[in-house]
């Protein structure tokens, strides 16, 4: 019985927080939690915890393989879109006046005119 109570009593104890623990900033102290178990890897967790994280990592991995064969069906998709974008070539429209050239700060004196922008103030 003694021996029980000696390793009860050598054991750290981590609080963990969903709410208000923090990965990055805690420390594992009552007020400064963890926000995962993940955190601290040699803590015990309780049935209630063991099994949450257990779902979340699961919906995890699930979401991870559904996005991976979803981008994998849409891959031919965004290769005809960029082909087909590299097909289109712009130019100017040359029945308009040609456009000059300034600099942001002296644009407020070109109303009405085609302008082209380059830098700031």
């Amino acid at each position: 019985m003694a021996n029980s109570a000696d390793a009860v009593s050598t054991q750290t104890i981590v609080y963990i927080s969903e709410k208000h623990g923090s990965d990055e900033n805690g420390d594992g102290s009552e007020g400064k939690p963890f926000r995962t178990p993940l955190q601290n890897k040699w803590e015990i967790l309780s049935k209630n915890q063991s099994k949450k994280f257990k779902t979340r990592y699961e919906e995890e991995k699930r979401n991870e393989k559904a996005k991976a064969e979803r981008e994998e069906k849409e891959r031919p998709q965004r290769e005809k879109n960029f082909e087909e974008a590299r097909k289109v070539i712009i130019t100017e429209d040359t029945s308009l006046p040609k456009a000059k050239a300034h600099k942001i700060k002296a644009l407020q004196n070109q109303q009405g005119e085609r302008v082209k922008v380059f830098g700031s103030c």
